[in-house]
């Protein structure tokens, strides 16, 4: 199915795609880079207190979730009504209890695939794929609001599927594919866009994901097999970064890339290993691979007898907590991605919602996905207060 390169899906409340995944996993000849040091005294989540979850019917059983962001204390969610017929749905709230719509005219016909805050507000990014008649190609969006509510269209770039937004210091990049390769644009004003040279900034890799850290940019995504990542100061001149277990070893054909988490203790690259297959890629065995970077300048390959090494895992930022990872009705809290250890909650976990997305906004962790707790399902919203 064409379109945006989608991060993996995350599960709570049922087992993770037992069916799809892989257990026997070949990779010992990887090896696992040794943890860096920690300063002790670091932020922790003493406990959750989950709220009571449960699905947005009112919008559909077709809509979706696909980005959250935060901005002063309001969560916004960004996705669809429809993926075949899209309509831009933006949601807000400020307790993970009570979601309003925003309407607007410019988010017709539009699959928001992501949203980044800013200093004056949010910026989002999607895509009008062609439906009369369905084509292969589609114009991509970039949209902002000062307050989630009123929406204005900044930009359109033909032919390209967008996927990701990322705002930092020196302007914003956008991540998508056209032409089934994956490509960067970069602007200063989310308006004016360049889409960067691969050859040249890239080596002709199909760029994934990217994210602001500190005053520059990391971006990660593959080629020919290999995993790759890079660092640039002003999101167009990049550099190579160095990545333990990038290449294929025996048993696995191909090592790739799919997302960036960020964390006020670093970055973690999430992607997969993959053994030969002859067959349909949908159906084929994965399994999970993870990298932390303390800046995007080095990266270094994470264990993955724990929650990393499975496909479709999901890992959210935790703020200066580090990562969590949402596996069955438990959540995992990690500083770096070597130890995990289990945060307990205090009331129940949203079990019959597929999470796989998540915000931390003050105190509040919110979560969306699918509802599976009843016929058909629909969208689904969680949200936890965390306890230091």
């Amino acid at each position: 199915m064409r379109g945006p390169l989608r991060p993996f899906i995350g599960i709570v409340g049922v087992a993770l795609m037992a069916g799809v995944a892989c257990s026997a996993n070949p990779r010992g000849s990887f090896g696992v880079s040794s943890p860096p040091p920690q300063p002790s005294g670091g932020a922790t989540w003493s406990h959750l207190a989950w709220q009571e979850a449960g699905p947005l019917t009112e919008f559909g059983q077709d809509a979706r979730i696909e980005a959250l962001a935060e901005r002063d204390g309001i969560v916004l969610a960004g996705g669809t009504t429809n993926p075949l017929v899209p309509d831009g749905l933006i949601l807000l709230t400020e307790d993970g209890r009570a979601w309003q719509r925003a309407t607007d005219e410019d988010l017709r016909g539009v699959e928001i695939s992501d949203v980044v805050a800013t200093a004056d507000g949010f910026v989002a990014v999607g895509f009008e794929p062609r439906v009369d008649p369905p084509a292969l190609d589609a114009t991509g969006v970039v949209l902002a609001s000062p307050d989630g509510r009123d929406w204005e269209r900044l930009a359109t770039l033909p032919g390209a599927w967008l996927s990701r937004i990322a705002a930092g210091p020196s302007g914003f990049l956008a991540v998508g594919e056209v032409e089934m390769k994956g490509v960067v644009f970069a602007s200063a004003d989310a308006r004016r866009w360049d889409q960067l040279p691969s050859a040249s900034a890239f080596g002709g890799a199909s760029v994934v994901d990217a994210a602001a850290v500190g005053g520059g940019w990391v971006a990660v995504g593959s080629s020919h097999g290999r995993a790759h990542a890079w660092t640039s100061p002003d999101g167009r001149t990049w550099t190579s970064a160095p990545m333990d277990g990038a290449d294929p070893v025996p048993g696995i054909a191909a090592v790739e890339v799919r997302a960036i988490t960020t964390a006020g203790t670093g970055l973690m690259a999430l992607g997969t290993d993959d053994p030969p297959c002859e067959g349909d890629p949908e159906w084929c065995p994965h399994y999970g691979a993870a990298w932390w970077s303390a800046d995007g300048t080095r990266w270094l390959r994470l264990p993955t007898e724990g929650p990393l090494g499975q496909w479709g895992q999901r890992v959210f930022g935790a703020g200066d907590a580090g990562f969590v990872v949402l596996d069955g009705s438990a959540a995992l809290l990690s500083t770096d991605g070597w130890e995990w250890n289990e945060v307990p909650s205090n009331g129940p976990a949203p079990r019959y919602l597929y999470v796989d997305r998540a915000v931390l906004a003050g105190d509040l962790f919110v979560v969306a996905g699918m509802w599976i707790g009843k016929e058909p399902a629909a969208l689904g919203v969680g949200a936890a207060r965390v306890r230091p």
